[in-house]
């Protein structure tokens, strides 16, 4: 019998160093920040907004990402100006953008999760996706294939990251 658990950590460890190895030295620190606040929320410490932080952060060596969530694991019925602004700056910092979106563990039905999807290409003009609350179960695979064709297909986004 083959112990998965054993062979999973092998094979993260195997692609974590390959993706490594094959950066350049300036390139190997990368950020993903899950920035779930409103965009002119102000950081006490340094009386700027949260989102103007990550920007002033960024550096030439260091690739950030930010995951955007305007209404609480929804993308909300109308687009937000101040997020719309916020994205603007974070394009112009050169920070990859996600929307996020809850899956309910694939039992939130997909024709929600694709107009929230759509919202995010639409309105807020984000290129990318971060589909939360996964399941891990094979009978679930089905659901996320779905809503890949749709992602990869008929929405055009870049990249996925299913949490």
């Amino acid at each position: 019998m083959i112990n998965y658990k054993k062979n999973i950590r092998y094979i993260l460890f195997v692609l974590l160093c390959v993706d490594t190895l094959s950066l350049n030295a300036k390139d190997r620190l990368a950020l993903i920040v899950p920035l779930y606040m409103y965009p002119t929320t102000l950081n006490p410490k340094t009386r700027n907004s949260f989102w103007s932080d990550v920007i002033k952060s960024k550096k030439d060596t260091t690739k950030i990402s930010v995951i955007i969530n305007p209404s609480n694991g929804d993308h909300g019925e109308y687009p937000d100006e101040n997020f719309i602004l916020g994205i603007e700056k974070f394009k112009k910092a050169k920070i990859k953008l996600y929307g996020y979106t809850y899956t309910k563990y694939a039992h939130r039905d997909t024709k929600e999760v694709k107009k929230s999807i759509k919202f995010y290409k639409e309105k807020y003009k984000i290129d990318n996706i971060f589909l939360d609350e996964a399941n891990s179960s094979a009978k679930s695979i089905s659901y996320y294939k779905k809503l890949e064709k749709f992602i990869k297909t008929d929405s055009a986004f870049a990249e996925i990251i299913l949490n």
